[in-house]
């Protein structure tokens, strides 16, 4: 209800009929009255009303975030403690990158009506009539304010926003308005992955102990809209169990876009390095990340096992027989950083901090849910296989150790002895002596046994005249068949002898 504006009463004067009346209107006066009848006004003083309005300005979050499609919400209370306010409006002021889209009463004291309003080729500035003509005293509603953020706009660090009361009635001195800053930052969308010609599995023999080249290739997407800076560090361990070590490392950026070091300081990576391993963090300058597009880094280096050889000689026996493998994992760790103040990744959930002195892996530190982390899991084996010379004398020995042992056993049992014709006697009588009858005598048997021993005495004496034969056909006659000889022509001679002389 409109209850500034006085209630406006006219009167029309006019004489119908003239000429039979007694009395006449004065053509000279005049016909029409209007009277104006105020409202009555509660002023605290002198019948003057004076407002005092007051505003109050909060951001409904800590950021203004730069991303596609993207909203700013402010909380705004105004409040009249004075006496009504007339013509009351509220103004404000926010730069060219927020465009105004509502405002809407979120709690008030009083139905509050309003209405809003933008100014030709005025970008940054909104003028919203409040519960007009009058905004009653003791009055006080809480607005949302909606503005739509501008992704293209060139956005400074921090921005300002203005909100201002004023009415008709307010001391022009004691004008009120509140200003407050926020930080502005851009939703960047970051993707790191390793291509899938990485060699990330290395294998030592003892035929091949030559160090074997190590190639991790990372990659890093820009999939958003915004062009941002970033920090690309790689830790590595260098020294590894089983005597491995990485050697002759170093990291190659595609197109030279940035230049990388070995970083000494390792104070800030003292968490993802276990001490038992030494780590070195190659750290590259900064780099422009330009949008919807990427940038390749490739680790390469060389792992060394020392004195592979050496360790093969010098294992236990034993193993010499089954051979030995041993197998080494470590992680090489890509981190990104950029400045947090300035950006923001999209859905980044900060991890707890690790416990200190453990690896990535134990830490969860490589978990996939960090976008800003890629880790790469190497695996490195060694393998010394059975010595065959070694197994192949073994099991000659025990063969040869075996036939022994079964010789002398079959030999203890008598499997070698000569059966004489005592022995077929000997087991003769027994078999008398069993049946209850003496033994008696078996011409047959007997002749038997004879004749099986002379075979057995002439097998004997056959292999003797053999060896004479031979020995005679080599070295020529034996002295005793010479001088067995020269006694034959003697004998003979002298029996001749007495022949002559008888004849």
């Amino acid at each position: 209800v409109d209850t500034l504006s006085p209630i406006n009463i006219k009167l029309n004067f006019s004489q119908a009929d003239a000429g039979s009346s007694g009395a006449m209107l004065n053509i000279d006066s005049k016909n029409q009255a209007l009277m104006k009848i105020p409202f009555e006004r509660q002023c605290s003083k002198n019948d003057t009303c004076v407002a005092q309005l007051t505003v109050d300005l909060d951001f409904l979050s800590k950021t203004i975030l730069v991303t596609e499609d993207n909203y700013f919400n402010v909380s705004v209370t105004l409040a009249n403690h004075g006496d009504d306010s007339y013509n009351t409006t509220l103004t404000m002021h926010y730069p060219p990158g927020l465009s105004f889209s509502k405002l809407e009463v979120t709690k008030s004291s009083r139905p509050t009506l309003h209405a809003c309003y933008d100014l030709e080729e005025v970008l940054d500035k909104t003028v919203c009539g409040i519960s007009l003509p009058v905004y009653r005293s003791k009055s006080s509603t809480t607005f949302q304010s909606s503005f739509r953020v501008a992704k293209d706009f060139e956005w400074n660090d921090k921005i300002s926003l203005t909100v201002t009361g004023k009415s008709d009635n307010s001391n022009s001195s004691e004008i009120d308005w509140m200003t407050k800053s926020i930080p502005v930052q851009y939703q960047i969308r970051m993707a790191l992955t390793v291509n899938e010609d990485t060699v990330t599995y290395l294998n030592f023999t003892t035929d091949d102990p030559a160090p074997q080249n190590m190639h991790v290739k990372y990659k890093i997407d820009n999939t958003g809209f915004k062009d941002f800076p970033v920090n690309v560090s790689i830790l590595l361990p260098t020294k590894l169990e089983h005597s491995f070590e990485v050697i002759n490392y170093e990291v190659i950026v595609q197109e030279d876009k940035t230049q990388c070091s070995i970083q000494p300081d390792l104070k800030k990576h003292e968490q993802s390095c276990s001490p038992e391993n030494s780590c070195v963090v190659i750290r590259c300058d900064s780099l422009i990340l330009e949008r919807f597009s990427g940038v390749e880094l490739s680790l390469v280096g060389k792992v060394h096992f020392k004195d592979l050889r050496q360790h093969a000689a010098n294992i236990a026996f034993l193993k010499r027989y089954t051979g030995e493998n041993g197998e080494v994992k470590f992680w090489s760790l890509l981190k990104v950083d950029y400045d947090p103040k300035r950006f923001v990744l999209a859905s980044h959930k900060q991890e707890k901090s690790n416990p200190k002195n453990e690896n990535p892996q134990k830490a969860g530190m490589c978990k996939d849910n960090d976008p800003t982390i890629k880790c790469t899991n190497v695996r490195v084996e060694f393998i010394i296989p059975p010595n065959k010379l070694l197994i192949i004398l073994t099991g000659a020995g025990l063969g040869l150790l075996l036939l022994i042992i079964l010789t002398v056993i079959m030999w203890k049992l008598g499997c070698f002895k000569r059966k004489t014709m005592e022995y077929y006697q000997e087991q003769e009588d027994k078999v008398s002596w069993e049946n209850g009858s003496p033994a008696n005598f078996n011409p047959d048997f007997s002749s038997r046994m004879m004749s099986i021993s002379e075979t057995d005495k002439k097998s004997d004496q056959l292999p003797e005249e053999k060896q004479l034969l031979d020995a005679e056909k080599t070295n020529g006659p034996l002295e005793s068949d010479i001088k067995d000889s020269s006694e034959n022509v003697n004998g003979s001679a002298a029996e001749s002898e007495p022949q002559e002389e008888e004849k």
